[in-house]
């Protein structure tokens, strides 16, 4: 019994067809509709990330005052940023930790390819 591809049908049953090996109707345009769906979605996220928030933007009209003034008489202590306090020092320790370990393996690797004979 020689082997044969069976006939495609449709929901009525009725038979379609081995299926074709034609190219799909669009043809060569479908390098075209990707450059496009492309050009158009670029478009749009440039649209969305930069002309809408500029659209947005409340302009002040009238005097800028504010409604409340408030008169602070004591004055403040200003602390270091937490950035200052706490990744600066912890920067600049990883950065001592990887010079030393950078010094000590050139160090060992110069060592291991030469040798002193006297």
């Amino acid at each position: 019994m020689p082997l044969t591809r069976p006939e495609h049908t449709n929901v009525t049953g009725q038979g379609l067809g081995p299926p074709s090996s034609k190219p799909a109707p669009c043809g060569g345009n479908l390098a075209l509709m990707n450059r496009l769906r492309f050009l158009v979605a670029t478009f749009l996220v440039f649209f969305v990330l930069g002309i809408v928030p500029a659209i947005a933007q409340e302009e002040l009209t009238g005097d800028s005052a504010p409604a409340v003034v408030l008169v602070d008489d004591q004055p403040t202590v200003e602390e270091d940023a937490w950035t200052f306090r706490f990744l600066v020092p912890a920067l600049a320790g990883a950065t001592g930790i990887a010079i030393l370990g950078i010094a000590l393996g050139y160090a060992v690797r110069i060592r291991g390819r030469y040798r002193v004979t006297s």
